[in-house]
């Protein structure tokens, strides 16, 4: 018996670890506009409606608001270096895993009545119409772009994020159910929440979509989780909880718990760069890796 304890204890294994808004309730938020390239702080100038109280009569133009302004390292090498006919093997991959959807569009949850989904934008103005009749097929009713104004003007017809937004409502949405938005912007945390807020009582569904599908949808659907499915503050279950979607929505979605506790918070990001994004999540995964190596769980050998 203490020959097999002792063989259990040495059989540990590491474990791998400027653009304003444009927002469907036509309340402005101001009017200003930042300059392309400007490093300044965008203004609270984010919501532009498309009628409504603030914006005179409804009208059949879109809201348009003009606010200026992850994933982990390879699970192979959390294993070491690997014998040269298993090079490309991904220890990650999971052969359960849904297939993974067009244009990453999911759930936030697996909830069956879950209003806040995600997706990767439209790729060119020329890809718009498309993502657009794919998205109303899957009872998709309202869409938020959060987007630089750059982001926003490079997939538009005419160059400006006014544009895509126009281009969206041409190719199928309501104009109340398009809405742009520079998490940047301060407020835009309470924005974002408020429309998903909205989406969910008038059970619509709400595609929240970034230039990526992940660096800024992360944050705001992670925030979604922890504010209306896992309550109070704890950021990191909200972040696992939107990974875990993998399996069942074939579509992996990472934003490190820093990046959420900032977005919640100050109210908006600072830094919406995927390059950031990413090595906020490679640091978070790096450090519960370390939690979960061999020289954490020496206890075992005492005990024995």
């Amino acid at each position: 018996m203490l020959a097999l304890l002792e063989l259990a204890g040495s059989l540990r294994v590491p474990v791998s670890p400027r653009m304003q808004l444009l927002g469907p309730d036509g309340r402005p938020i101001g009017g200003g506009r930042s300059s392309p390239g400007s490093s300044a702080t965008p203004g609270r100038s984010g919501l532009l409606g498309v009628g409504g109280a603030g914006s005179g009569a409804k009208s059949a133009s879109p809201k348009v608001v003009v606010v200026g302004g992850g994933g982990a390292k390879p699970a192979a090498a959390a294993f070491g270096s690997m014998p040269e006919d298993l090079a490309d093997f991904d220890p990650s991959f999971d052969p359960l895993a849904a297939a993974r959807p067009k244009y990453d569009l999911a759930g936030a949850s697996g909830r069956g009545d879950e209003a806040v989904w995600g997706a990767v934008a439209p790729s060119s103005a020329d890809a718009i119409a498309e993502w657009t009749s794919h998205m109303l097929g899957k009872g998709i009713k309202r869409v938020l772009g959060l987007f630089t104004e750059e982001d926003a003007a490079a997939r538009s017809p005419d160059g400006s994020a006014a544009g895509y937004m126009g281009a969206l409502v041409a190719a199928g949405f309501e104009p109340s159910g398009v809405s742009l938005l520079d998490p940047r912007l301060p407020g835009s945390r309470d924005i974002v929440l408020a429309m998903c807020r909205d989406a969910y009582a008038e059970k619509v569904r709400l595609c929240v979509h970034c230039a990526d599908g992940t660096t800024l949808t992360s944050v705001a659907m992670a925030d979604w989780l922890l504010s209306d499915y896992v309550g109070g503050n704890n950021a990191e279950e909200a972040c696992d909880l939107l990974a875990t979607r993998k399996r069942l929505a074939g579509v992996e979605r990472r934003t490190a718990p820093e990046q959420l506790e900032c977005w919640v918070t100050n109210g908006c990001l600072a830094d919406v760069t995927p390059v950031h994004a990413k090595s906020l999540v490679d640091a978070w995964l790096e450090r519960r890796a370390k939690l979960e190596t061999p020289s954490n769980i020496q206890v075992v050998d005492d005990l024995m």
